[in-house]
């Protein structure tokens, strides 16, 4: 089964994506913090990772910096996603796969 890690602060997101990818057969881990968001996903090693941009005052791009620069982490997909479109612009200086601007079509 694939494992799909969500970071986001808001917990009805984490609620409603952990709901929608249990149904689509997904393993779903979700996080409302970055304090331990690198060691989670070194210890859990996702397929894939849901980031926020922005997540209680932290910035999404720096962990998805990190992650990609990390030989462990670096080949896990990872899609930044945000309520504000402009800070998705230039989602790709940070190595992210892509994006999802909230609020999104659960289709």
């Amino acid at each position: 089964m694939k494992k799909i890690l969500v970071v986001d602060d808001d917990e009805s997101i984490l609620d409603v994506m952990d709901v929608l990818l249990v149904q689509n057969g997904y393993a779903v881990i979700t996080t409302s913090t970055f304090e331990f968001v690198i060691e989670l996903v070194e210890k859990e090693l996702p397929d894939l990772i849901i980031l926020d941009i922005m997540v209680n005052g932290e910035n999404g791009r720096n962990i998805c910096k990190i992650l990609k620069e990390n030989k462990l982490t670096q080949k896990i997909p990872i899609i930044l996603f945000s309520a504000s479109d402009s800070k998705l612009k230039n989602y790709q200086e940070c190595k992210a796969d892509g994006i999802l601007e909230k609020p999104f079509d659960l289709s």
